[in-house]
């Protein structure tokens, strides 16, 4: 068992450049996704209940542009709890996002997202410090977030959101994810959170794969490992059905805890 590993729980959100070198490394590979998209396959089903590929591409489009032009959002959060009383605040925003752009032809869908995912990773970078504290409950009430602040939305899920969504299309389109070390750093920030909810023993948590990594969860020594391609892994954390079994070695209570936990994405 690796010993040396580094503490998940002291893993650090890098600085707005480093963030926003990520985020861009995330744009230019969505976009390669996209740009690559049979006219067949924007209609495929995703993972994303009620939603084909067109609707994930839509949002994540739509959601850069509200990082670029913040009264983008404020509308659409002010549309969402009108048009969708019945469901949450974010949910009923992304609906709103996918509404708006439902008559979009696949080709302005494809230069809208070349536009306003640089736009967006600006937007998300130039956000002033008083704002990163503001609480992100007050514009999504309800969300579970480890930290309740616009700068955790900003710098963390900034990039998480689209790097999930490409992971959902490649899966609805039977492509394999093309993955470089900005994806490794997206996992991390991931196993990060993992760390900051996790209130069972300490485990040694190996993610295999080019995007993956070794780190202790959990203060003290670990009483199991728990082993899993790293992509598969996260699958699992957001929710996504399919995911493939855990490998734990050790104590199985803690490996079984490991196995339900769930983060935001």
């Amino acid at each position: 068992m690796l010993t040396d590993a580094p503490q998940a729980a002291q893993i650090q959100v890098p600085d707005r450049d480093h963030v926003a070198a990520v985020a861009a490394a995330e744009v230019e590979a969505l976009l390669r996704v996209v740009r690559d998209l049979e006219e067949e396959e924007w209609g495929l089903p995703t993972v994303n209940t009620g939603w084909a590929v067109r609707d994930v591409v839509a949002h994540v489009a739509a959601t850069y542009q509200e990082a670029a032009q913040f009264t983008t959002l404020l509308r659409r959060l002010w549309q969402a709890g009108r048009r969708h009383p019945e469901i949450s605040r974010l949910d009923a925003r992304n609906a709103c996002q996918v509404e708006e752009l439902a008559a979009v032809s696949h080709e302005a869908l494809t230069a809208m997202l070349a536009k306003m995912g640089p736009a967006g990773v600006r937007g998300f970078r130039r956000i002033p410090e008083v704002m990163r504290r503001t609480r992100a409950t007050w514009f999504f009430p309800g969300a579970n977030l480890p930290e309740d602040s616009l700068g955790y939305v900003f710098d963390v899920l900034g990039p998480r959101d689209p790097w999930m969504h490409r992971i959902d299309i490649c899966r609805a389109t039977h492509r394999e994810p093309e993955l470089d070390d900005h994806d490794h750093e997206v996992v991390a920030l991931v196993v990060r959170d993992v760390a900051r909810i996790w209130s069972g023993a300490p485990v040694l948590l190996e993610l295999t794969g080019p995007a993956g990594g070794t780190w202790r969860v959990g203060e003290g020594p670990a009483v199991a490992t728990a082993r899993a391609d790293a992509l598969e892994f996260l699958w699992r954390l957001s929710g996504r059905p399919g995911a493939q079994e855990l490998e734990v070695q050790g104590d199985e209570t803690t490996g079984a805890t490991l196995a339900h936990l769930r983060v935001e994405f």
